[in-house]
């Protein structure tokens, strides 16, 4: 890791002999999305490649490292899934249609009262993404529950339904930014509450819903 052994040597550190502070992380799509040969995932048009990406070359305990390997040899089928196979005006017919709130939007740059209120929803996306955030962090890490994953559901479909009422009326980067996020949000929440086994980068802790779930089953 060049990059990071550059910034401690920035501040008189050395990775290789020094004893550094570190905690965990999450990676949210740490080969969540299943995907063929090709990186074609069950969505005409979606592909997926590298750490997003689920293809079976590391077997179940893939870390977040070998997904560069990942990336550039499914990047490459990818690429040459969609020259061959005529995806690209496919593609470009779904760009145009979904641009064309773009265009609406940049054609209203001039009206006052259209950009006041762009600025106030980009403000109040970028509150949303903060709580987004908070949501995934505190009930979707490492270690989850399966209560904690079922509030976080419901916090995220609530947050989804906004963001999708501030991008129609100001579609914008914030905007924009805040409905992918939910949308991606929702779906890793809900992956992670029904998958009820603790396996590869998480860990289930047990809860009363979990061990009601344990006693209706046996």
């Amino acid at each position: 890791f060049p990059s990071i052994q550059e910034h401690l040597k920035k501040r008189g550190l050395d990775l290789s002999r020094d004893r550094l502070p570190i905690s965990p992380a999450s990676h949210y799509t740490c080969g969540g999305v299943t995907v063929d040969e090709h990186g074609l995932t069950n969505i005409k048009g979606l592909y997926a490649a590298g750490e997003s990406a689920c293809t079976g070359l590391h077997g179940g305990n893939r870390l977040a490292s070998t997904s560069l390997l990942e990336g550039l040899v499914w990047g490459a089928a990818v690429a040459d899934h969609v020259g061959q196979n005529g995806q690209i005006t496919d593609i470009e017919n779904e760009s145009e249609i979904n641009g064309s709130r773009y265009l609406a939007h940049n054609s209203k740059v001039n009206d006052s009262a259209y950009l006041e209120t762009s600025r106030r929803n980009s403000k109040e996306a970028e509150l949303l993404l903060t709580k987004l955030k908070k949501t995934m962090w505190e009930k979707v890490g490492v270690v989850r529950s399966v209560s904690g994953t079922a509030e976080a559901m419901e916090s995220l479909h609530d947050l989804k339904q906004a963001s999708i009422e501030l991008f129609e009326e100001t579609p914008n980067t914030e905007t924009t930014g805040l409905r992918d996020a939910s949308y991606a949000g929702e779906a890793v929440a809900r992956a992670a509450h029904y998958n009820r086994q603790s396996k590869g980068a998480h860990c289930i802790e047990e809860d009363e819903d979990m061990l009601n779930d344990v006693v209706m089953a046996s």
